[in-house]
């Protein structure tokens, strides 16, 4: 039995909270390092090469909002907070993503945001197609190397992935926009 629309609208704001606010979503869409407890009060813990960041999840609504502030990492980041609002528009999930709090306008903000812009586009996908990072796989490879850890990759241009053929795989609705805003306090 086929999902009517309404389910498929529900299953999709479903599926970015879930990527949001999960060790698993979150592996999936910005790195594979990353554990903690995405509650309301709860620390969340992300690493890098060569380095990471600590996130206080102040807020987590399904469905509607999930917040974080960093409360360790680079010292440009300490303080600031970033933000994911969830909504409905036209039939489409949006995402408005916002990373708040900077103390000044310095070089590391701008770098932020075209990293931040590639993870979302990331975020995007790991939601449409259930593609993971070329990051993550590579993490899973380096983890557990051989032919059982590696997935054959989802490879389609932006396009189809915002406009599915019918009778695919995909759902009618997509995560389709995200608003990258840098405020500064």
């Amino acid at each position: 039995m086929r999902a009517g629309p309404k389910q498929q609208r529900a299953r999709a704001m479903h599926a970015v909270y879930t990527a949001l606010t999960t060790v698993e979503g979150r592996a999936g869409w910005w790195t594979r390092d990353t554990d903690g407890d995405a509650e309301p009060g709860g620390v969340l813990r992300f690493r890098f090469e060569p380095g990471g960041f600590d996130m206080k999840v102040p807020e987590a609504q399904p469905g509607e909002r999930v917040l974080w502030e960093v409360v360790d990492g680079p010292e440009e980041w300490i303080g600031t907070r970033i933000s994911f609002e969830l909504k409905r528009e036209d039939g489409f999930t949006i995402v408005l993503f916002r990373h708040e709090g900077w103390k000044e306008p310095v070089e590391f903000m701008y770098h932020c945001s075209t990293k931040w812009a590639t993870f979302l586009l990331s975020l995007k996908r790991l939601v449409e197609t259930g593609e993971r990072t070329r990051a993550a796989r590579r993490q899973d490879q380096q983890l557990a190397p051989g032919p059982a850890c590696q997935r054959p990759a989802v490879r389609l241009p932006l396009w189809a992935a915002a406009d599915p053929v019918p009778g695919s795989r995909f759902v009618k609705e997509r995560f389709v926009r995200a608003q990258t805003v840098h405020t500064m306090t």
